[in-house]
This record gives C-alpha cells, structure tokens and sequence, in this order.
C-alpha cells in the first residue's frame, strides 16, 4: 500500500508585496504560504512561531527550521522559494524532501492548490 503523503492548501505570495506581507496579517490554520521568488524571510512583527523550509530550483529542501521565533531572520542564497505555516506539531520537511506544488481534487467539488511533500527516505 503507498504511503499518503502530507499535504497542505496553499497561498502563493508571488509580488514583492505580498512576500513581504507573508503571514504578517495572518493565515487559514492548517494552510501554508510558498513566497516565490525568495530565499531571505524575517519574522519581524510576527506573533507566531514559524515552520520554514527553504526550496531550491528542482523543488529539494536546502534547509528547514520549526518554531522560527519572532524577529528573527534567515537566509539561503541557493533556494528559489520558501515555504512557510504558523508552527504546528504536524510533519515538517527536512533537508533533502521534495516539494511538489499541484493543483489537486481533493473532495469531489473542490480543486485547489496544495504542496505536497515527498520524503527521502534514507
């Protein structure tokens, strides 16, 4: 039987406003954020801790960090996008994950956007 694969709904913050705004203003709980492109985020203002996963250009998680705190900032210089979500005891990815964006059904009326995470396994 194959294994299911965690996923989330997502947002895709793509203009230099909206990555800059991120979860700043909030977010649906459970829902994650992609800022693209991106590969430097700050949690300046934040409430919250936050689960990052820095993506490179073939979807690998270069680096990954859970319950960033508040004013804190990081930086990859090889990643092309970011994932990020309010901090949550769910699965994570961690260095080396593959993250697949899809636009997928999952109830019979509803198609919406959603990050998938392949695990590599070692």
């Amino acid at each position: 039987m194959a294994q299911k694969r965690p996923w989330w709904p997502m947002k895709i913050a793509a203009s230099p406003k909206r990555r800059a705004r991120g979860l700043l203003k909030g977010g649906d709980p459970g829902e994650v954020m992609v800022l693209v492109p991106c590969r430097d985020i700050h949690t300046l203002g934040m409430r919250q801790n936050l689960d990052v996963a820095f993506v490179d250009a073939a979807g690998i998680v270069l680096e990954s960090r859970r319950c960033l705190p508040p004013r804190s900032r990081m930086r990859n210089k090889g990643a092309c996008l970011v994932v990020e979500r309010f901090s949550s005891a769910s699965p994570w990815y961690q260095e080396g994950d593959k993250v697949v964006l899809s636009l997928a059904r999952r109830e019979e009326k509803e198609t919406r956007p959603q990050v998938l995470m392949e695990r590599n396994e070692k």
